[in-house]
């Protein structure tokens, strides 16, 4: 799921892109390598996933979350809404 973060969120992106994260490595040189950092949406528990620094793959302001399912249906979201999560400890 592709999520849009505030201006003032971007500085924290810019921040977690120093930070170690899990780094995942694709199988395919053709895809570019990320980190991954564990969060919480709700009771989801999901990863925020951050391509290396020179990829852009969306806008800035564009983030990525990976879950086991559909965030949007398990929360029930529509387009345009609010999506608060936390970080957890790797």
């Amino acid at each position: 799921m592709n999520l849009e973060i505030t201006e003032e969120d971007i500085s924290t992106l810019k921040a977690l892109r120093k930070e170690e994260g899990i780094r995942l490595i694709p199988p395919d040189p053709q895809f570019c390598e990320s980190k991954a950092f564990p969060i919480v949406m709700g009771h989801i528990q999901g990863a925020l996933i951050i391509p290396e620094e020179n990829v852009r793959v969306h806008g800035r302001a564009v983030i990525e979350i990976m879950a086991p399912v559909k965030v949007k249906d398990a929360l029930g979201l529509d387009e345009g809404d609010y999506l608060s999560f936390r970080f957890k400890k790797i």
